[in-house]
C-alpha cells in the first residue's frame, strides 16, 4: 500500500467546509454569547455564505456585531469558517 497516494487523495478533502449542522451549531452558540437567540431552521448555508431568516431586530443585532461574531466563529471553526453572514 502506497501511503503517498493516500495523502494526495486526502489533501483534496482538506478544504471542504464542515457540515451544515456543525456550522449552524457553532453560529447558534456564538450568537448566544451576544444575547441573540436563533433556531437552526432560520439558518441556511450555501457556498460558504450564511443566510439568516429572522425578524429585522434580530438581524440588526447580528449585523451590528458581525465582525465580532465572525471572529468568534473563526476561533471555533478555524479556516473552514463561512466567508460572510447575509
Amino acid at each position: 500500500m502506497d501511503f503517498k497516494n493516500i495523502s494526495v487523495l486526502l489533501e483534496k478533502y482538506k478544504n471542504i467546509l464542515p457540515g451544515d449542522g456543525v456550522v449552524k451549531d457553532a453560529l447558534i452558540s456564538v450568537l448566544s454569547i451576544f444575547g441573540i437567540e436563533l433556531k437552526k431552521e432560520n439558518i441556511k448555508i450555501s457556498r460558504g455564505l450564511v443566510y439568516i431568516n429572522c425578524d429585522f431586530t434580530t438581524k440588526s443585532k447580528i449585523f451590528v456585531n458581525k465582525i465580532e461574531i465572525m471572529r468568534s466563529l473563526r476561533e471555533v471553526l478555524g479556516k473552514k469558517t463561512p466567508v460572510d453572514i447575509i
